[in-house]
């Protein structure tokens, strides 16, 4: 069995694996940074400190890009490659735990993409999260 945590942003939907998420937070507010990576556009408070927002609308297709200041109604607070960020999203479902029989192959060509599961409601893609902030690290540091 896997546990995932799906969420939708426009019409798109997505999942992180469950043990990378840290908080499901309603909406909230963020600052843009000048000069800031797509991926990442600025920051958000978090338990008194900011942490950087991951746009994931921007850097999936079928996402939707926030404009400055935008929020969202939900907030998924997860951690990967050492780094605590916020996720802006529309929607999230209730954790699920699948089975590894309804975990299929990842769409062909979808960026940061691990693996298509079959979940209640319809599929999802299962987001590679590590892949995913390791590129907009890598991003970030081209930007800078």
């Amino acid at each position: 069995m896997r546990s995932i945590v799906p969420f939708v942003i426009g019409s798109a939907a997505f999942a992180l694996d469950a043990l990378a998420v840290l908080e499901v937070a309603g909406e909230r507010p963020w600052v843009p940074l000048p000069f800031a990576p797509r991926g990442a556009p600025g920051v958000a408070s978090w338990r008194g400190r900011a942490i950087a927002l991951v746009d994931v609308g921007a850097l999936l297709s079928g996402g939707h890009s926030l404009a400055p200041g935008q929020v969202r109604a939900r907030t998924v607070v997860a951690r990967a490659a050492g780094c605590t960020v916020a996720l802006p999203v529309d929607q999230v479902r209730e954790v699920h735990d699948v089975a590894e029989t309804l975990v299929g192959p990842a769409p062909p060509g979808a960026l940061y993409a691990s693996a298509l599961v079959e979940a209640p409601g319809g599929p999802v893609t299962l987001l590679d999260f590590e892949a995913l902030v390791e590129g907009v690290l890598r991003e970030g540091t081209a930007a800078a």
